[in-house]
């Protein structure tokens, strides 16, 4: 009897092995990957900051401290959350990449326990096997995408998005399985998904609506009414805060991200993104899918919704489509549960369908892992040319010690952040004109009476802007009659340098001093 116990004992301790060693793997390729891609901060991060300052210090929901107000930010519990350590006075760019890894780490949990529970779901004993596979093929799959480890040390919202969405995807398919204390969950994570991210109550809206339609007619109405009350009301009142306190009904990056109507203008993105992780672990994907079950609909639907609402304007995709990466988990998700059905197929032998299933999870991980290294040199690449331009920049025009200073710049995050000075965005995220009209007429700038006025140009001895900042050629022009000269160079990469124009006899003009024949102002 004891002999027979023992050999039962042995293959299934041998059975979890295999599992458990890939979910320790999976666990520090995320960890190396973030630890490399650590020196990586958008500059973008800076202007949420600067928001969250301001209203630590009393001065508002605004980017300057006089002026009209300004709405430059998408991400109103990000802000609101970066008000702590500012608070506290500890370091909130520091805070804000802790906390970017905190929530990416949440998120590589709540993704393999969901997707243990849809492989386990209703399969009694045998449904146990499938659970450790499912888990640990989304663990593997979501470790191995580069952007997971990027987004996690951005400074960004994009973490805490990633991981309220995924976890109101878990939780929609625990309701649709039959859990009661799940609805109010869902209704929560919704509030706090549309307070992320606007785009995050179009989600909300596809899940909760899904579920409404599958569960029985009084649960649906109950979770029609809670959503309502803890949800849409909300939502509401805030809707209604923010356009009577800044007077507009979208945001300020609404009106400058979305680029012109065009046919599927933002198809190029999308199709670049799902030649990534979905194609790589498309295998995996297609057996996941395969006769999904019906808890897999709200996130089916609404990640089908997120994708058209990308395809059909044209967003600035920026680093690592980081609109569609909270994706990402669903995608791994998806994978671990076809790495589940293949590990424990009956059609084929055990021994091999175990070894089949690690071999191609393995690599398909390959597959995504070998960009990897592309990719997060291309951060880490961006984040030291940010630290040496922008962050440099800044901390010298503190150090200046003028207050009241007033400086204009299209790159306005780490810059207006560390120097405190009054700033006109260029791009026209603190100015409802620039940002509503795209005009930037030379004199009316000027007019702001300018101290220090930052360019960027693609070479560093003649000027040449960028597809995205046309304007900048003639307001150089006309900086130049007013009488400013270029009193310092700052280098953000090979074919991205800053132009720091001040006049001759200021302070910054003779704290920097580089001669101002060395450059050419024709574009």
């Amino acid at each position: 009897m004891k002999a027979v116990e023992w050999r039962r004992l042995v293959p299934v301790t041998a059975n979890a092995l295999l599992p458990r060693a890939l979910a320790a793997v999976a666990f520090v390729v995320l960890a190396t990957g973030i630890a490399k891609a650590w020196p990586f901060t958008v500059d973008d991060a800076y202007i949420t900051c600067r928001y969250s300052r301001n209203v630590a210090e009393g001065l508002g929901f605004t980017f300057n401290a006089t002026g009209p107000r300004a709405e430059g930010y998408t991400t109103f519990s990000w802000m609101v959350l970066l008000v702590v350590p500012h608070l506290l006075g500890v370091d909130a760019v520091l805070a804000a990449k802790w906390l970017g890894i905190a929530a990416t780490f949440a998120t590589w949990i709540v993704a393999a326990q969901w997707a243990r529970a849809e492989a386990t779901w209703g399969r009694g004993e045998a449904g146990r096997e499938g659970g450790a596979w499912a888990f640990v093929g989304t663990a593997v799959c979501l470790a191995a995408i580069p952007a997971t480890a990027i987004h996690a040390v951005s400074g960004m919202e994009t973490a805490l998005f990633t991981l309220v969405l995924t976890a109101m995807f878990a939780t929609a398919a625990d309701l649709v399985r039959g859990s009661a204390r799940a609805a109010r969950s869902l209704v929560v994570l919704a509030l706090l998904l549309g307070l992320t991210r606007p785009e995050g109550n179009l989600a909300a809206a596809v899940v909760v609506g899904t579920c409404a339609a599958l569960l029985p007619r009084e649960e649906a109405r109950s979770l029609v009414g809670r959503s309502l009350l803890a949800w849409v009301l909300p939502i509401g009142i805030y809707e209604a805060w923010r356009f009577g306190y800044y007077g507009l009904p979208f945001p300020l990056p609404f009106y400058i991200k979305l680029g012109t109507p065009e046919r599927l203008p933002g198809w190029p993105d999308v199709r670049d993104w799902l030649e990534g992780p979905l194609l790589h672990f498309g295998v995996l994907v297609l057996a996941g899918l395969a006769r999904p079950a019906r808890s897999l609909r709200p996130a089916l639907f609404a990640a089908a919704v997120l994708t058209a609402f990308f395809v059909l304007p044209q967003h600035q995709m920026g680093y690592e489509h980081r609109y569609l990466a909270p994706l990402d988990p669903f995608c791994a998700v998806l994978a671990g549960i076809g790495l589940a059905r293949l590990a424990v197929s009956t059609r084929v032998r055990v021994g091999f369908a175990r070894a089949g299933a690690a071999t191609l999870v393995m690599l398909s991980s390959g597959l995504e892992l070998a960009g990897a290294r592309g990719a997060i040199a291309g951060a880490v690449e961006y984040g030291d040319g940010l630290s040496q331009a922008h962050e440099r920049l800044g901390r010298e025009l503190r150090a200046l010690g003028t207050p009241g200073a007033r400086l204009a710049i299209g790159d306005a995050g780490a810059v207006p952040y560390l120097s405190g000075w009054w700033t006109l965005d260029l791009v026209g995220l603190n100015d409802a004109r620039i940002a509503t009209t795209g005009k930037r007429e030379p004199q009316a700038l000027l007019a702001e009476q300018l101290d220090v006025v930052v360019l960027a140009s693609e070479d560093a001895e003649r000027f040449q802007p960028w597809d995205w900042n046309p304007w900048e050629a003639p307001f150089l022009a006309a900086c130049v009659d007013a009488g400013f000269v270029r009193v310092a160079l700052r280098r953000f990469g090979p074919t991205y340098w800053l132009w720091v124009m001040a006049r001759p006899d200021s302070p910054a003009a003779r704290a920097f001093s580089i001669p101002s024949s060395s450059y050419a102002t024709a574009s």
